[in-house]
């Protein structure tokens, strides 16, 4: 019916349609594309390892021959830096690993990314030697080419970097994930220990570096950035030179099929165990996978409805369970039988209603219903003592009995969505609060709506889509400062998104403002607040001495970064410094007009990158540049790089600033992006 349908609607155009990475032979007709000619004005551009396929399509085949030497060295070059050409003794050599490469640019790439910042002629000598052997070990272009790869993997510097660079073949083919998505997956695998590293953020901040270190060697890429979210995946080459290492060194099992009803005994040795997006619709009644050393099964993106009872039997070792966006309704009561389990992620079960009686999953770490269909919270969850991680971003859910949380003594993590009145009152030892689609609330502050002081080890804090808010934290007379400023003076990290109605972070009525507040804040991220016009009040700059990045982005109404006081009408300058700011972004910002007003000066002498993007109406640069010994200006110190669109060129120039002699110091520092 779909392919009738698609024939139909492009029968009726030209096109020029591309199917990429075709591996088996198929009609054209079949999946509703039409015959391509001439007189129709249609094209199809297949790309495919297989010349059987193309010739079976009567394609006009264009070989894509291996790059030329001297493409070759130039590709490696860009990749590795040109510097190291300079090292002495190394060109011979340079040139004799690029011939290794035999001109694939994925390998190219790849290898010279594992011997970025290697300037020891000794260990390019021995890499050569690597590479040599492993190529004359094998016969067969596709063992030569996995050899190639192979030698990038075999140098990443720890066991810990390489089981988390084969976690990432338990994704399906050119499947793209968030940062945090991966990370959040090392860390529930255990491939990075929260309880070795003290805390969750530190997991994170762990979890960056080894990422950063795979993005660095080519064996990760990224390929779109929403929002403050960066996207990426693994080259499908890449990934299944992974799947080739993953089978017989490191127990995993990867399935790629339509079906697993008449699989029999190919799990039973495998640890992990990915059947994601494989067109399951159904699992048997009685099916039984009998793994007896399973720790990981993943079973997302199915359109599974129903989990027969008889699946988790023989599974007493597994620690991690994802059933993320299936069609699934319940699960079975077996599942509370699996008294190892650690993680259960149900993100995006839309169908799933109910859970059964959790209580006796005393083991369970990590519970994430984001997306889910549950409308009640799940009973005996507040008796889980090892919980760690929750998220309740449920669209039906409505409440959540007061005295639940505080119950969870070892959460760190929490998402939630609020409606109405609902009271939070949150549990020690919390880390993370995401708290997003806030709705029908009859106050209008965070700190009036979610009761703090028991989460006194609260670090970071996230607010998303919550209408109602209008500023984060309020005082009055009647408030308590005691209640709230221990709380926020440890929060190193806020970010609030898509709050249409939030005018200014801290209001204070009748009350002196806290000193406290947000004084170890570290990151400031600001995202599509329509109302906010000013980002800092003057009075709150003394509390954010720790400040180390301010982001502001897509924020229609934003005039000033720094608020000037509208009781101040002394014609003095004043100065205000951020000695610890490092970033300053800020994008998309059409009315902002100014940094801080026309009598302040920053100083920023820690500053090392500044990012400027569609705000047409900055016209005044408030930064004062220090001074050295022989009363000469100079940069900042630790400047890199002051970056702007190339549509922003006009702007750099109407600029002003406070010394006539900056500008020309600071232009060593331009760099333009489109």
């Amino acid at each position: 019916m779909r392919a009738a349908e698609l024939m139909d609607i492009m029968g009726r155009r030209k096109f020029v349609l591309i199917l990429d990475d075709v591996w088996d032979k198929f009609s054209l007709k079949d999946v509703g594309i039409p015959d391509p000619k001439v007189q129709n004005g249609c094209k199809v551009v297949v790309t495919s390892r297989s010349i059987e396929v193309c010739s079976y399509l009567r394609c006009k085949i264009v070989k894509v021959k291996p790059l030329s030497r001297e493409k070759s060295l130039k590709l490696f070059l860009d990749t590795v830096g040109d510097d190291i050409s300079r090292v002495t003794g190394l060109e011979d050599i340079l040139k004799l690993i690029v011939e290794e490469c035999a001109g694939l640019p994925l390998a190219i790439v790849v290898i010279a990314a594992s011997m970025r910042g290697v300037d020891d002629v000794n260990v390019w000598r021995n890499a050569l030697t690597e590479l040599r052997e492993r190529v004359k070990s094998v016969n067969g272009w596709d063992a030569e080419i996995f050899q190639r790869l192979r030698f990038s993997f075999d140098h990443l510097d720890s066991l810990e970097i390489q089981k988390c660079f084969l976690y990432c073949s338990l994704f399906r083919e050119d499947y793209e994930f968030f940062r945090m998505e991966l990370i959040e997956g090392w860390i529930d695998d255990g491939l990075i220990d929260i309880d070795d590293l003290g805390s969750r953020q530190k997991a994170y901040d762990r979890g960056h570096a080894l990422l950063d270190k795979l993005v660095k060697n080519c064996l990760i890429e990224k390929t779109a950035q929403y929002k403050s979210h960066e996207v990426l995946k693994m080259h499908d080459v890449v990934r299944d030179m992974a799947i080739k290492i993953i089978g017989p060194e490191f127990g995993y099992m990867v399935k790629e099929l339509r079906g697993v009803a008449n699989e029999r005994g190919w799990a039973e040795d495998f640890r992990k165990l990915s059947l994601m997006a494989i067109h399951i619709s159904e699992l048997p009644v009685g099916l039984s996978l009998k793994c007896l050393n399973l720790s990981t099964l993943i079973l997302s993106d199915n359109h599974i409805s129903e989990i027969p009872k008889s699946l988790f039997e023989d599974m007493g070792t597994l620690k991690v369970l994802d059933l993320s966006r299936t069609d699934i309704e319940t699960l079975p009561d077996s599942i509370c039988d699996l008294e190892n389990l650690s993680v259960l992620r149900l993100r995006g079960c839309q169908r799933l209603k109910c859970l059964p009686f959790l209580g006796k999953l005393r083991a369970l770490k990590k519970l994430d219903l984001q997306g889910a269909g549950i409308k009640v919270v799940p009973q005996g969850m507040e008796i889980l003592e090892s919980l760690e991680y929750l998220n309740l971003f449920c669209r039906d859910l409505k409440d959540i009995p007061t005295g639940i949380l505080p119950k969870l003594s070892s959460l760190q993590y929490l998402a939630l969505k609020i409606d109405g009145e609902c009271m939070v009152v949150l549990p020690d030892n919390l880390e993370d609060l995401w708290i997003e689609y806030m709705q029908n609330m009859t106050s209008r502050s965070l700190n009036k709506i979610i009761l703090l002081e028991n989460a006194t080890e609260l670090r970071r804090c996230v607010i998303h889509q919550c209408e109602g808010i209008e500023c984060v934290v309020e005082l009055d007379s009647s408030s308590s400062p005691s209640l709230c400023c221990p709380v926020l003076d440890k929060v190193e990290y806020l970010c609030i998104n898509d709050l249409p109605n939030l005018s200014v972070l801290v209001r204070v009525e009748g009350v002196p403002t806290p000193p406290r507040v947000f004084s170890n804040l570290k990151e400031l991220s600001i995202y599509c607040c329509d109302e906010m016009r000013k980002l800092l009040p003057l009075e709150l700059l003394q509390a954010l001495q720790n400040l180390e990045e301010i982001r502001v982005w897509n924020c229609a109404e934003m005039e000033e970064i720094i608020a000037s006081s509208d009781s101040d009408a002394s014609s003095d300058k004043f100065t205000f410094t951020f000695p610890k700011l490092r970033m300053l972004e800020l994008g998309n910002l059409p009315k902002l007009k100014s940094i801080c007003s026309a009598k302040g000066v920053m100083i920023y002498d820690s500053i090392e990158e500044i990012d400027i993007y569609k705000c047409p109406e900055l016209k005044r640069n408030p930064f004062q540049l220090p001074l050295l010994d022989n009363g000469q200006l100079s940069p900042p110190p630790r400047l890199t790089a002051i970056k702007i669109h190339k549509s922003s060129k006009g702007w750099w120039e109407s600029v002003e600033w406070d010394h006539p002699n900056a500008k020309n110091l600071l232009q060593p520092y331009l760099k333009y992006y489109s």
